[in-house]
C-alpha cells in the first residue's frame, strides 16, 4: 500500500517508517538517531573472520544489529552484536608510508597490514597476523588508511 506509518521503538533512540500492512520495513525504509551505531540502511563494515566485510544494517533490536552482506544473498544476513559494526571507511587509494599500519583490499575484504617496503607506486605489505607467505606488493588502489579504534586482529 502506498499508506505509510510512523513507528517509534522507546528507550532504542530509533524510527521506523513502515508500509502499513508490510511485516518487516524494506532496507531503504528504516533510520535511526542513535549516534553509536551506524543508522540502517547506509553502508557499514562489519567484522567476520577477522577482516572487515562491506554492508549494510538491515534491522536493529536494543544492542543487536542485524546486517546485509554486500554481494551476498539475504540467506547470508546475519544478527550479531552491534560492536562488530563501524561505518564504512574511505575506499583509498592511500601511498603507506614503510612501518605506516593499513588496511588492504583482497578478496572482497579489508585486511589490517603493514606497510614494509616501498618501490615506486608499489608497496610491499604484511598481513597483521598472518605468516611471511602472505607478504605481497600490491598498488596503492589497494590500500586505505588504516582506521582509528579497534583493530580486525
Amino acid at each position: 500500500m502506498t499508506v505509510r506509518r510512523l513507528l517509534a521503538a522507546l528507550g532504542a533512540g530509533m524510527m521506523i517508517l513502515v508500509a502499513s500492512g508490510a511485516a518487516s520495513a524494506s532496507r531503504a525504509e528504516i533510520a535511526t538517531s542513535d549516534a553509536r551505531t551506524p543508522s540502517t540502511a547506509s553502508s557499514v563494515e562489519i567484522l567476520w573472520g577477522g577482516s572487515w566485510w562491506d554492508g549494510s544494517i538491515v534491522d536493529r533490536r536494543g544492542k543487536s544489529v542485524k546486517v546485509h552482506y554486500t554481494g551476498w544473498g539475504d540467506q547470508w544476513d546475519e544478527w550479531m552484536d552491534a560492536s562488530r559494526v563501524r561505518p564504512a571507511g574511505p575506499q583509498g587509494p592511500h601511498a603507506g608510508q614503510v612501518r605506516e599500519r593499513v588496511e588492504v583490499s583482497w578478496g572482497g575484504s579489508w585486511w589490517e597490514a603493514t606497510v614494509i617496503g616501498r618501490k615506486g607506486a608499489q608497496m610491499k605489505i604484511h598481513y597483521v597476523g598472518w605468516g611471511n607467505e602472505w607478504d605481497e606488493w600490491v598498488e596503492a588502489t589497494r590500500v586505505r588508511r588504516a582506521r582509528s579504534g579497534r583493530s580486525a586482529h
